[in-house]
């Protein structure tokens, strides 16, 4: 057996000591770094064509269609009020698989304001009353729903999300530059408890992102053409977590025109810990599904995937020892952060800057970690692994609207068979 020299692993632990606080710093601050270049760099953010802006005057387009999937309880249904004021242009999407009282209120609503309702062809099994945060039950609505639609454009808005403007300015700016896929600037709405107020930042931060990785599509709301959207679908793995972002990169890999328009969407976020807790476990599960499962599209994305798989996911461990060896950087890092964080959020100042850095901390060293366990648990629960995949083809019940039926005759259809083929309320 080949003997160790001591002298060598000394030397190499002392090295590594040496070292050990640059690796630390660099960890820690490598979101921030990242983010910053939004601002620091601003050749190469004006190199990104795809940066719009809108004008004072923006130009405008009617032909587009408002997507709202909606399942479990309408009480989901948070953006009611500005849904009516664009109520001819909106589809709410559902799923087959709903409760008779569901469906009896939905239809209500449509007759109230004359919304659309689509209805998918989607067994959500016994747990129909319950949202969902990992089962791929959005995306399966929407892939047959675009099917149906035929606006040049359409709007995919969350059930808990509406715009500062209407949706008209922001169709109107895909038109005038020829986006055919965008994502938009989402803005937390219940800002005032002390998790809406940390989140207020990190969106902040997050949107900024956009300006110069625009295929980071926003979940909460995005825009498309209705002809990329049909072809985009059609390839989506379906796996809940990172869907949002897989639909800007299988856009970007198909050739389409992808560009970020700073077009502002208030949206609900989670404001107790429970809720808190429940979404960013979730969301981290997603995030090794993006930066681990999928790391074939580093090559493609090589800055974003150097990032999220060689930074946030691959160094995580080197944090963990950071903190157990290494406390003493702690101080020094968490000043730097206030400082670069500061300045990033300067036009949107708030001294929950001073706390962020320590929300930042708990993510990076426990949500992180989590994901990993949480990306199987979806995986295996759903038997989908997010392979994102341009060769795979997915069946489409394209047959899923029958007929216009009136509204009366359908509210029977809905009680007397919610099971039904899905129904299309003119």
């Amino acid at each position: 057996m080949t003997e160790v020299n001591p002298n060598f692993l000394l030397s190499f632990w002392l090295v590594l000591s040496a070292y050990w606080p640059v690796l630390s710093a660099f960890s820690f601050l490598a979101l921030p770094v990242l983010i910053s270049m939004a601002d620091f760099l601003p050749g190469f953010k004006a190199s990104n064509k795809k940066v719009i802006a809108l004008e004072n005057q923006p130009s405008s387009c009617e032909d587009f269609s408002v997507l709202v999937p909606i399942y479990g309880n309408i009480k989901y249904l948070e953006n009611l009020e500005f849904l009516k004021t664009c109520a001819r242009q909106v589809f709410l999407c559902t799923t087959a698989s709903e409760s008779a009282q569901f469906y009896q209120e939905l239809n209500a609503l449509s007759k109230e304001h004359g919304f659309k309702i689509l209805k998918a062809s989607i067994d959500r099994g016994t747990q129909a009353s319950k949202r969902a945060t990992t089962a791929p039950i959005r995306d399966a609505i929407m892939r047959e729903a675009i099917q149906h639609i035929s606006s040049r454009y359409v709007v995919c808005l969350d059930a808990d999300s509406w715009p500062e403007r209407d949706f008209r300015y922001y169709v109107g700016a895909m038109h005038k530059h020829n986006i055919e896929v965008t994502s938009s600037c989402l803005v937390p709405i219940n800002k005032k408890t002390f998790l809406g107020k940390l989140q207020v930042i990190e969106y902040l931060l997050s949107m900024k992102l956009r300006r110069i990785i625009p295929w980071l599509v926003s979940g909460g709301c995005h825009a498309a053409s209705t002809e990329a959207y049909k072809a985009i679908m059609t390839k989506h793995s379906m796996f809940f977590q990172g869907n949002d972002v897989e639909v800007g990169v299988l856009a970007t890999r198909m050739g389409f025109n992808v560009g970020y328009i700073p077009f502002k969407v208030n949206t609900s976020v989670p404001d107790t810990l429970k809720s808190w807790y429940r979404q960013r476990y979730a969301w981290s599960g997603g995030e090794w599904r993006l930066g681990m499962a999928n790391i074939k599209l580093a090559l493609q994305f090589p800055m974003f995937f150097f990032y999220l798989s060689a930074i946030m996911l691959g160094m995580f461990p080197i944090r963990w020892i950071s903190v157990w060896y290494s406390p003493w950087i702690l101080p020094y890092v968490y000043l730097i952060y206030i400082a670069i964080v500061g300045i990033l959020c300067r036009k949107n100042f708030s001294w929950f800057v001073v706390i962020y850095p320590l929300y930042s901390f708990f993510n990076s060293l426990i949500m992180t970690p989590l994901g990993f366990f949480a990306y199987f648990h979806m995986s295996i629960q759903h038997s989908n692994w997010g392979q994102i995949d341009l060769n795979r083809q997915r069946s489409i019940n394209e047959k899923s609207v029958l007929k216009t039926l009136d509204p009366v005759y359908v509210q029977e259809e809905f009680i007397n068979n919610p099971d039904k083929t899905n129904i299309f309320i003119n």
